[in-house]
């Protein structure tokens, strides 16, 4: 499992080394009006988890058009499930890429 951390506030793109495929899998993320959009472009399959800090509240989480089950506990966090933790202010997000694809996931605050 991979962990991708985000600031909000902060947005931008991030580059990261796939050893296996010697090439750059790309990250980004932004505010873009009511929604936070954390897009990834993947060059290996893997699993991942999202960690996107500082959040005042989440009302919804979508990847593409389909929208993500919550869970009411972090323990209970599996692939394709998000967790809002209301005291640390942290979203976490679990999923799998495939090889050479790319995915969006919308981010709806309260």
């Amino acid at each position: 499992m991979h962990e991708s951390s985000l600031l909000p506030r902060s947005g931008g793109r991030v580059f990261l080394l796939e050893p296996e495929s010697d090439d750059y899998a790309q990250f980004d993320a932004g505010l873009a009006g009511e929604f936070m959009r954390l897009g990834r472009e993947a060059k290996k399959a893997r699993d991942y988890e999202w960690v996107v800090h500082d959040l005042e509240s989440v009302k919804r989480v979508k990847l593409g058009k389909g929208i993500l089950r919550s869970v009411r506990a972090c323990e209970l966090l599996s692939l394709g499930r998000w967790y809002f933790d209301k005291i640390k202010k942290n979203l976490y997000i679990r999923l799998r890429t495939a090889e050479k694809s790319s995915y969006v996931i919308y981010i709806e605050r309260e």
